[in-house]
């Protein structure tokens, strides 16, 4: 997990110096021209919305969740109708409905885990192309690098004895998910901004995640296999506002 996010921070500040090492304050203004009279600009912002995933009905269970998306971005002119995009952040994919646990009977007394697994929160850095339409909207496409943080859900340890239950109910935690799932995940972006102002404008998009959660079904120590279920990408609407702030 910490190379991921190490290898994640340092991939996004090296874009950000890649495009901004000619468009520092002491040679450009916010708006200002380079010798072939080209319009640049560089403008640091803010980006906070909702996350909301859907991945269908599983077991006459609604398999859904609104999370949040945050994002802290930089954006740099490369054209006219052209809009380089890249941040870091924070997104919330929810909606999943992923089992996977352990059952051992030993004389009389039926030890069990269960975990279900209902999403997950993760490190992300979006980079993405804009394209400009006309002075009020902005057309995206680009990427999403995501790296697990934490997931959420129930989990259940305990054992049963003579038909009586004793359990204790713990967080769901990295290492509690299954040898060879994924906590990394990178997919497109696709998406469509409106501006209210030079600054101030709405987004939404499209995230879709490429790399399964769960590369296979678990199948614990006694044969009992636990399919994967609902939300196995990840998979989300973000719906938020932005606000750029121009360096001077």
């Amino acid at each position: 997990m910490a190379r991921a996010l190490l290898f994640l921070t340092f991939f996004i500040i090296h874009v950000c110096t890649l495009y901004s090492q000619d468009l520092g304050p002491g040679k450009y203004s916010s708006h200002g021209q380079d010798s072939a009279g080209i319009k640049k600009y560089a403008a640091m912002g803010i980006n906070l919305g909702t996350n909301s995933c859907y991945n269908g009905l599983t077991d006459k269970v609604v398999n859904a969740d609104i999370g949040f998306n945050f994002d802290i971005y930089e954006v740099f002119d490369i054209g006219d109708k052209f809009t380089l995009e890249g941040g870091i952040g924070f997104i919330k994919f929810g909606g999943k409905n992923l089992g996977f646990g352990n059952k051992n009977l030993r004389n009389d007394t039926l030890f069990r885990f269960s975990n279900s697994f209902t999403g997950a929160f993760y490190f992300t850095v979006p980079l993405s192309v804009k394209y400009k339409y006309n002075d009020k909207s902005n057309f995206i496409a680009g990427v999403r690098i995501c790296s697990m943080i934490m997931p959420y859900g129930s989990s259940v340890d305990g054992y049963i004895v003579k038909n009586v239950a004793y359990n204790t109910y713990l967080p769901v935690t990295n290492d509690a998910l299954p040898s060879g799932s994924n906590t990394f995940d990178i997919g497109p972006i696709l998406g469509y901004e409106y501006h209210f102002t030079h600054r101030l404008y709405a987004s939404a998009l499209l995230n879709i995640g490429l790399v399964p959660i769960f590369t296979q079904a678990y199948i614990d120590q006694n044969g009992t296999k636990y399919p994967i279920g609902a939300g196995n990408n990840n998979f989300g609407l973000s719906i938020g506002l932005s606000y750029d702030f121009l360096k001077n």
